[in-house]
């Protein structure tokens, strides 16, 4: 019996290390192969930005790329650039990769534009690599069409300025891009007024402090009961 329990242990013990053994080499050939596929992307972007993708960048009008590696990629865009509205806007987006796929990160896009842009990586198939540059051609075209957008948005508040529908305090400084410059003058010279108005008028009567000292202070000695005979004292 002793001998059979102890060839039962020792075979359990080598069937225990076989399991072991097969289970850390199946790990380490995962991680290997992962490393061997990070290192494959990472090649294949480097060798991509070296080939001098300016042309395929330049395509997407209003756009600046400034980062684009295997992890990150990093663009901005100016609608200034493609139509006739402020400077001072400007949209960036960052795309980050989460080892299976590309996700949106962070983004300044417009809140009321900004699903149009996230169902292109979270309402169909996960966005790989071979997709990715179409999905930023596809955001490439929402920027575009919101830069169209705003612009007749403005063009059609300016109109509504010239036919007396609107008044001029409606107007922003983003309006002005749209007015000659004798309007702008006259613009500002209006909005002077109404804040000249908005000044309180400077006092012309004594101040608080002046009316407290010119009150005289009474020394006439108290009698508490006059009349009746009682002294102060």
């Amino acid at each position: 019996m002793e001998s059979d329990s102890s060839s039962f242990i020792d075979t359990t013990y080598s069937v225990d290390l076989c399991i072991d053994n097969f289970i850390r080499k199946n790990k380490e050939e995962r991680k290997k192969n992962k490393e061997d596929e990070a290192n494959k992307r990472r090649k294949k972007f480097e060798e991509f930005m070296a080939s001098d993708p300016s042309e395929i960048f330049s395509s997407f009008e209003g756009m600046h790329f400034y980062k684009f590696t295997e992890n990150k990629i990093k663009f901005g865009f100016n609608p200034s650039e493609v139509v006739h509205v402020s400077g001072k806007i400007k949209f960036v987006c960052i795309l980050r990769y989460t080892g299976s796929y590309w996700r949106l990160g962070r983004n300044t896009i417009p809140s009321n534009w900004k699903l149009r842009i996230s169902d292109l990586f979270y309402a169909g198939e996960p966005v790989g690599d071979g997709q990715i540059l179409d999905v930023i051609e596809e955001i490439h075209s929402v920027f575009m069409e919101w830069s169209e957008e705003y612009e007749e948005f403005r063009k059609r508040k300016i109109q509504k300025y010239w036919n007396g529908e609107i008044d001029f305090f409606e107007l922003d400084s983003e309006d002005e891009l749209y007015l000659s410059r004798e309007e702008c003058v006259q613009l500002r010279k209006k909005r002077e007024c109404i804040l000249k108005r908005m000044i309180p008028p400077a006092s012309t009567g004594p101040s608080k402090k002046s009316r407290i000292r010119s009150k005289k202070t009474d020394l006439t000695p108290f009698t508490p009961f006059p009349g009746m005979g009682i002294d102060s004292d």
